[in-house]
């Protein structure tokens, strides 16, 4: 740690960020108190440049968090806090976290100083950015779905079975004079038809129409399952899973007490080394309160990203869904024009343009796309599966 002296500079404390949490908020904070107004061109990059590989912000927010440090915090440390803030939202507006100084039109001097430590603390929580790994789902209509199967249809050259289900309900229900409900629309899926209905109430009225009017027909309501996440390359034994979770809430603070988190560890893979893969079903609460912590949660002596888990295989072999590289036999495609290189590169790997999905069949992404019609189909069959609201998918 570097000795406060007048002679410490900004630039020799930022070495000593790699410390304990505790000792980067001491550190932190005499960086903080070693900040010149104003600062010189040269300086700021040289200073901006250093801040690129350091958790400077996560530092911050947790300083102005702390119990210890906002008792001794004086109102022109916070001052120096919102200047530092607003010289780095100028340098930084393009990076993955955006940080927004106290608006202009507050005068800080005229703020008590829980006051100024409230502010900067809601300005992190309202300003920092979900990773750039995740997308959005809202656009996706999630409706109250029926599956609709039909036995001996087989796959014909030009129709799936999916298409050829869907063909038959749809002519059915068209032609029917009776009250069915409100049917949104009729889709296919790979074996059956799927129908969405406007609300709960109208899938329960088709659904007993459909019991009662087509019985050879196979009806049934996709049944609903909690979320479910990935948590990657952490120590586990399943002989103690038990007291793995208990430490999982203790670690991250959540007070069952309060609020009815539940959590069950459905199975576990192998990661790297001796690590483990988890498979985790979460109740709606949990998988909410994750997104809300920017899916940064910990387990033992670590920090890690949360992921969703959704059953959808994609090969990363011979670029096609439904099964997993261990278990393919089909030769090896390019996911970038779902061509066989053999041995060579592929010729148009620098040139996204000219990309052609292998699954879709369209130009400017690859089969690895979350943007795919295909992947969004499945992935949306899997989201109408499950008892959570998605806005956001965690990846």
């Amino acid at each position: 740690m570097a000795q406060k002296t007048p002679e410490t500079e900004p630039l020799q404390i930022l070495n000593d960020f790699k410390t304990p949490k505790k000792e980067a908020i001491k550190t932190l904070n005499e960086f903080i108190d070693h900040l010149q107004f104003p600062l010189e061109e040269k300086n700021k990059q040289e200073l901006l440049i250093k801040l690129d590989g350091l958790p400077i912000i996560r530092f911050i927010d947790i300083m102005v968090k702390d119990s210890e440090w906002a008792s001794q915090a004086s109102q022109e440390t916070i001052k120096r806090i919102d200047y530092f803030l607003t010289i780095l939202k100028k340098h930084k507006e393009d990076e993955q976290i955006k940080i927004l100084a106290v608006p202009r039109e507050i005068k800080l001097d005229q703020m008590s100083n829980q006051q100024l430590r409230t502010t900067l603390s809601l300005e992190y929580n309202q300003t920092k950015s979900y990773p750039k790994t995740w997308y959005k789902v809202d656009h996706m209509e999630i409706r109250p779905t029926i599956l609709v199967r039909i036995e001996n249809i087989k796959n014909k050259k030009d129709e799936t079975i999916g298409q050829q289900t869907t063909r038959i309900v749809k002519e059915y229900l068209e032609n029917t004079e009776d009250d069915i409900g409100r049917i949104v629309s009729i889709e296919p899926g790979r074996e059956v038809a799927k129908i969405k209905c406007l609300e709960v109430p109208d899938r329960t009225q088709l659904y007993n129409y459909l019991q009662t009017k087509q019985p050879q027909w196979i009806s049934e309501i996709p049944c609903i399952v909690n979320p479910q996440i990935l948590i990657q390359n952490v120590k586990f034994d399943a002989r103690d899973a038990n007291n793995w979770i208990e430490r999982f809430f203790i670690k991250n603070r959540l007070n069952r007490e309060k609020r009815r988190f539940e959590m069950k560890i459905l199975h576990h893979t192998k990661g790297i080394g001796q690590l483990r893969n988890l498979f985790i079903e979460v109740c709606p609460s949990l998988r909410e309160l994750i997104q809300s912590r920017f899916g940064e949660m910990f387990v033992g002596l670590q920090m890690v990203h949360v992921k969703d888990y959704f059953n959808i295989n994609l090969c990363r072999k011979c670029t096609m869904y439904g099964h997993t590289t261990t278990r393919c036999n089909k030769i090896t495609k390019c996911p970038y024009d779902g061509e066989v290189h053999l041995n060579q590169g592929c010729p148009i790997i620098d040139q996204p343009s000219k990309w052609r999905c292998p699954n879709c069949l369209k130009f400017g992404h690859c089969a690895w796309d979350v943007d795919c019609q295909v992947y969004q189909s499945r992935l949306k069959a899997e989201i109408e599966k499950r008892n959570f609201k998605y806005t956001w998918i965690m990846n």
